[in-house]
C-alpha cells in the first residue's frame, strides 16, 4: 500500500481523547404571541468543525439552558423548538470561538421554519439515519436502506415495528428516540437539527429544473418558464411520503431510491411535480447520505477469488474522509462525491506485514479503491463502486 503522511498523524483526527469541558449559558427567544405546541421541547445543540454533535442541552421555552462544550477550539451552536420529532421554530446557527472566557452566550432568537414533513436526521452513536414518521407508518433509512414500520401498541410515545418481520423498531417519546435494528440496539440516538446550510433539493432533466426548500419557503426554477417562489399552501404526509404545495405547484416527495436520468447518480428520494397540467420527474436529497451513516463491509473485490479476515471495509463520513481497513492494515483519507462522480485522495495507511493472503486481499483492495469513479446501490440495498462501467466492489451495510 503507498502512503502519502505518517499514519499515525492521521489517525488523531479520528480518535477521541480525553479534553477539558465548559459551561455555556444562556436562553432562547420565541416571538411574541407564540403558542408552544403541546409537548414542545427547546433543544440546543453544538457542532465541532467536523460537523459532528459536541454538546446538547434539553429544557423547557421558558427556561434557561446550560451547555456544555469541548473547550478545545470553536463549535456551531443551533437552537430549535421541536415538538414530535418536528423543528418548528429554529435559530440562526451562532459561532462561538471557546476563548476561554465567555461563558454566557445571551438570547438565540428563534424563527418559525416551514413545516415540509421531511425526514429528520438521526446522529446514533456514530451513524447517521433518516427518519420520518406520522400516524400512518415510519420509514427509515440508514445508508442506501430504506425500511417501512408500522404502528404497533407501546405503553407511551410511538413505536413502530419492522413490516419485514425481523425484531427492528423505532421508538419516540417526544425527543427521545430509541432504535433498534435486527436485534441490536442503536447506542445514544438522538435528533440532529438542521444546520445553516440545510435544505432540501430536487432536480430533473427534460426539461431542467431544480426545487429547493429550505427555511425561507420554497422554490422552483425551470429552463423554460419563470421560478415559482412561494410559502407552502399545504403539506401532507402520505403513506410513502409527503405532498407539498405551494403556488401552482404540487411536489409529492417519496422516501425511495432515484436515479438521476442523465447521470446515474442514485439519490435518497424520488420526487414528482404537478404544475397544472404539466407532470416532471426527478431525484431530491444529497447522494452522499447514501454512503454515509453504516460500515460498508465488502461482499467481493475485482481480482480477489477469496475474502479473508479482517474482510475489508469502509467508513464515509459527512466532512469528506473515509476510514476503514484494507483486510491487513488500517487507512484513512478522503473523497470527493461531485455530479462528476466519485473519486478517492490519497490514502494513508499502517505498513503492518501481514500473512500472504491478507496481504493479496490489501493489494487488490488498494487498486479497487485508487480506481473507482462511481457508485450505485442494488436492488437488495448492497453498494457498488464502479471503475467506470465495472463493478469492483461490492459492500453490504454493517451495524
Amino acid at each position: 500500500m503507498r502512503f502519502t503522511y505518517p499514519f499515525t498523524a492521521a489517525l488523531l483526527a479520528l480518535v477521541a481523547l480525553p479534553v477539558a469541558a465548559r459551561d455555556l449559558s444562556g436562553t432562547v427567544a420565541l416571538p411574541q404571541d407564540i403558542a408552544v405546541p403541546p409537548g414542545g421541547e427547546v433543544i440546543v445543540q453544538a457542532r465541532d468543525r467536523l460537523g459532528a454533535i459536541a454538546g446538547e442541552a434539553r429544557g423547557a421555552p421558558d427556561q434557561p439552558f446550560t451547555l456544555t462544550v469541548p473547550d478545545d477550539g470553536a463549535v456551531t451552536i443551533t437552537a430549535a423548538l421541536v415538538s414530535a420529532l418536528t423543528v418548528t421554530f429554529l435559530s440562526e446557527p451562532r459561532a462561538f470561538a471557546n476563548d476561554g472566557t465567555t461563558t454566557d452566550l445571551g438570547a438565540l432568537p428563534l424563527a418559525p421554519v416551514p413545516d415540509f414533513v421531511l425526514p429528520v436526521a438521526l446522529a446514533c452513536g456514530a451513524q447517521t439515519l433518516a427518519l420520518s414518521a406520522n400516524e400512518t407508518g415510519a420509514h427509515l433509512r440508514t445508508g442506501p436502506v430504506w425500511r417501512s414500520f408500522t404502528p404497533t401498541e407501546a405503553a407511551s410515545g410511538a413505536k413502530y415495528a419492522a413490516t419485514d418481520g425481523s425484531d427492528s423498531w423505532v421508538w419516540t417519546k417526544g425527543a427521545d428516540i430509541t432504535v433498534r435494528l435486527d436485534g441490536v440496539d442503536l447506542a445514544g440516538c438522538r435528533m440532529a437539527l438542521p444546520d445553516d446550510g440545510s435544505a432540501f433539493v430536487a432536480r430533473g432533466n427534460e426539461p431542467g429544473w431544480s426545487l429547493r426548500l429550505d427555511r425561507t419557503g420554497a422554490s422552483l426554477k425551470r429552463m423554460e418558464g419563470a421560478e415559482i417562489s412561494a410559502q407552502p399552501g399545504s403539506v401532507t404526509a402520505t403513506a410513502t411520503g409527503r405532498s407539498v404545495t405551494f403556488g401552482t405547484v404540487t411536489a409529492v416527495i417519496e422516501d425511495q431510491l432515484c436515479r438521476d436520468s442523465a447521470t446515474g447518480m442514485p439519490y435518497p428520494f424520488a420526487v414528482g411535480l404537478t404544475i397544472g397540467t404539466e407532470k416532471l420527474q426527478g431525484c431530491g436529497g444529497e447522494p452522499r447520505d447514501l454512503l454515509t451513516g453504516p460500515t460498508l463491509t465488502a461482499s467481493a473485490i475485482e481480482g480477489l477469488s477469496q475474502m479473508t479476515n479482517p474482510v475489508p471495509n469502509l467508513t464515509f463520513s459527512t466532512d469528506g474522509r473515509v476510514f476503514g481497513t484494507t483486510g491487513c492494515n488500517r487507512f484513512v483519507g478522503s473523497y470527493d462525491l461531485s455530479g462528476e462522480g466519485l473519486h478517492f485522495g490519497p490514502l494513508a495507511g499502517a505498513r503492518m506485514t501481514c500473512p500472504a493472503a491478507q496481504s493479496a486481499t490489501e493489494a487488490a483492495m488498494t487498486i479497487v479503491l485508487q480506481s473507482i469513479t462511481r457508485f450505485d446501490v442494488t436492488e437488495d440495498g448492497q453498494v457498488q463502486f464502479f471503475a467506470g462501467e465495472t463493478p469492483v466492489l461490492t459492500t453490504r451495510s454493517g451495524r
